[in-house]
């Protein structure tokens, strides 16, 4: 630009710059963001960064940042909070230019309820009668904190169940006579005793007076004792689950290690890693 005063004229260089990169702020490094982040946790935040070339000072009012279609205001760094699910974008625009990356905000935490898959099998050969639980099958989902680089565990499914086995061995349901009916109470009467075998001969220890519906109605309750156990404890689980954090990924380059974000890990053996002290039977 060529400014004239009187005779003698003044020459001030202007200099060009222009929008290189969108970058973010994890572990106190910049990284280039990517075009969309998965799987961010709600009400988490991220530090963002308009980097332009040539790397000199431009006055902060040439920096417009966004979030969606709000104006965030100006400045070459920008802070942002996700506060509601879905997709949200951040942008920044310079020059004319413009660089954006998309964010998917996870749901808010809630409390699941186990959701109860039950069976019941009548074995052909089968002396006694039994209930069997089944190990619980979860299913998570883990969303990023960049602020604090973690990801962070969130329970979405877990299911359980049982299963009833009634054995077949032709009870006796109705005395035909004295003898009978006393043999009927001495034996019912003993299957009440802890400890106690039964009196009537089935097989040694095995009971001659009862039913098969007398049989599943004591294998529910020990169902209902299961069930209603571990609902009992299950928030308290749920919520020890969801308090644990990963770090973000550490990749490995050529040069160093770093840490960026990436993917979330998807196996259980890598949530699991981290917390020891809780299972799921």
């Amino acid at each position: 630009m060529v400014a004239k005063c009187g005779t003698s004229s003044l020459t001030a260089n202007v200099v060009v710059f222009e929008l290189e990169k969108l970058r973010y702020k994890l572990e106190n490094n910049w990284h280039d963001a990517p075009g969309t982040f998965e799987a961010i946790e709600l009400n988490s935040g991220a530090k963002f960064r308009a980097k332009i070339k040539p790397d000199i000072q431009v006055s902060a009012d040439q920096f417009k940042w966004k979030q969606d279609s709000t104006d965030k205001g100006t400045g070459s760094e920008k802070d942002f909070t996700f506060g509601t699910e879905g997709s949200t974008t951040v942008s920044v625009s310079v020059s004319g230019s413009s660089k954006s990356s998309t964010l998917k905000i996870g749901p808010a935490n809630g409390t699941i309820v186990i959701e109860w898959k039950h069976e019941k099998e009548t074995p052909p050969v089968m002396f006694t009668s039994s209930m069997f639980p089944k190990r619980f099958t979860l299913g998570f989902s883990v969303y990023g904190n960049i602020n604090q680089n973690t990801w962070t565990v969130r329970c979405d499914k877990i299911e359980g169940g049982t299963k009833i086995s009634i054995a077949q061995l032709g009870w006796k349901t109705w005395p035909a006579n004295e003898a009978e009916a006393k043999e009927a109470i001495d034996d019912m009467v003993s299957l009440c005793k802890r400890g106690k075998p039964q009196t009537s001969i089935i097989g040694k220890g095995l009971y001659a007076w009862h039913s098969a519906a007398a049989t599943e109605a004591h294998e529910n309750v020990h169902k209902l004792e299961w069930t209603t156990a571990s609902e009992h404890y299950w928030p308290q689980v749920e919520t020890a689950l969801e308090k644990k954090a990963l770090p973000i990924v550490v990749i490995s380059t050529n040069l160093r290690k770093q840490r960026i974000y990436c993917k979330p890990p998807v196996t259980v053996q890598t949530i699991f890693s981290i917390i020891p002290a809780i299972h799921t039977r």
